[in-house]
């Protein structure tokens, strides 16, 4: 995963790369938010716009992990 913000007042938009599966469409989930997905329909990406009005902070990222990892099968 991908977290990218671009903080230039014609985009002020964050980025999050689910998957680096190029986008095939965008729909739009709620105004000035938009998931992007795969030519099967998978979600690869998820855009936010506006984002300096809408996150708390979008320059600030923290990652919480709610459980220890899972181990790859061997």
């Amino acid at each position: 995963m991908k977290v990218t913000y671009d903080p230039d007042p014609h985009a002020d938009a964050v980025y999050i790369e689910l998957d680096s599966t190029p986008p095939h469409h965008a729909t739009e989930l709620a105004p000035g938010i938009y998931g992007d997905y795969d030519a099967d329909g998978n979600m690869v990406g998820l855009e936010v716009l506006d984002a300096s009005k809408r996150l708390d902070d979008p320059m600030t990222i923290s990652l919480e992990l709610l459980a220890e990892p899972v181990p790859a099968p061997a």
